[in-house]
């Protein structure tokens, strides 16, 4: 219970700290409102700001700082520090790892033989990418934070940190991605990230889907049904993968035995749960307030955002089981927190009686995952990866 409460104090003051700070950023970039004429966007938050401004600054530390100090939170956790410590003595039993990740330990051991530095860069690396991403959308900062916690995002970022870098990286490309003048830079971007993890080729191919999809999202009852038949074909159609997919699964890092190892506990232990539920119910939310999202925010940065979101809702749910898929999937999974944010602000912004009844169904939604998610790694203490832990 102690862990419990300690794990609801960190987590509550962290999404506090991103909260307030999102809402002082909303509210210098819009003084006017969200919606008015006199609004200078193109003169908003530059990529120095995000070093600069305290409200850009102070969240992405308080964030990096428990980052930093944490023990057995996310999967890969203690993993990381032992691929620090073992280069530390001078032996590396991974002869597969990056060559980025293997050259970030090697600069943090020029000033010190603690891991703590390099877990706050790695924190930073992802934290910063992402605020690039959102820092001229100042009312996605209020709720992302929010959105990051509650749905077990922010868990899935410290589990597999190194291919999480490189998806974080990609949703700050969104930009590049989307402007045709940029397009030489992808490249040269991602082939840095793939030091990092060789699973980041999939750029590429993802950014390509969601620049095409983008002016090509269906009517929302369309996707319903879309979605509906995922639900009932979950985990039926895995036959119709090509065997190349288990190839880019050992070429990103996973050995054969590994993929098999997470398949069988995928097919025994992993299951549509409770949690799984509540998820699926706020991004049905999020579809049926599609088309008014849409009109709203009326850009190409949010369609494509969008379609990339509805990639992935549907294929997580007809893939639920596969473990490479869901690898894979790290690269769009970001995209939910972001596509929740553009909803609450929405409903927060328009505040007609029924969409305060939805904004207030809606939170409490993602507090009832958060916490159940919490429960359970109570239940499941000390084989657990989520309660918070200090490693000081």
């Amino acid at each position: 219970m102690e862990l419990f409460i300690q794990s609801i104090v960190v987590y509550g003051f962290i999404i506090f700290v991103m909260t307030n700070a999102g809402l002082y950023t909303y509210r210098h970039q819009y003084p006017n409102g969200f919606i008015s004429e006199n609004n200078p966007y193109n003169k908003k938050s530059s990529f120095i700001d995000l070093f600069t401004k305290s409200h850009f600054l102070i969240p992405q530390l308080v964030y990096c700082f428990f980052v930093t100090v944490r023990e057995r939170v996310g999967a890969d956790c203690e993993s990381y520090k032992q691929d620090f410590y073992n280069l530390l003595y001078g032996y590396d039993n991974r002869e597969t790892i990056e060559q980025g990740f293997t050259s970030l330990i090697k600069f943090t051991l020029h000033f010190t033989d603690k891991h703590y530095l390099m877990f706050l860069i790695m924190g930073f690396s992802q934290i910063g990418a992402l605020y690039y991403a959102m820092r001229k959308e100042g009312y996605l900062l209020i709720f992302f934070g929010i959105t990051l916690f509650f749905t077990g995002t922010f868990f899935s970022l410290m589990n597999g940190m190194r291919q999480n870098i490189t998806a974080c990286i990609f949703v700050a490309m969104t930009a590049l991605i989307l402007n045709k003048k940029y397009w030489l830079w992808v490249i040269p971007i991602t082939i840095i990230t793939i030091t990092m993890h060789r699973s980041a080729l999939a750029i590429i191919p993802v950014g390509i889907l969601g620049y095409i999809c983008k002016d090509k999202i269906p009517n929302k009852y369309i996707q319903l049904a879309i979605v509906f038949v995922c639900l009932l074909l979950m985990d039926k159609v895995d036959y119709i993968l090509p065997m190349e997919l288990l190839d880019f699964g050992e070429y990103s890092g996973y050995s054969k035995e590994t993929i098999e190892h997470y398949a069988e506990y995928s097919i025994e232990e992993k299951s549509f749960g409770f949690r799984s539920y509540l998820l699926l119910f706020s991004q049905i939310i999020i579809i049926l307030y599609s088309n008014r999202l849409k009109a709203f925010y009326n850009s190409n940065k949010f369609n494509y955002i969008y379609c990339l979101f509805f990639v992935r809702v549907c294929l997580f749910l007809l893939f639920y089981n596969n473990f490479v898929v869901n690898r894979f999937l790290f690269f769009v999974d970001l995209f939910v927190p972001i596509m929740q944010a553009y909803l609450l602000f929405y409903l927060w912004y328009n505040k007609s009686q029924n969409n305060k009844l939805i904004f207030s169904s809606y939170i409490f939604i993602l507090i009832a995952h958060f916490l159940y998610q919490l429960y359970v790694s109570v239940v499941k203490f000390p084989y657990e990866v989520t309660l918070y832990k200090f490693d000081l």
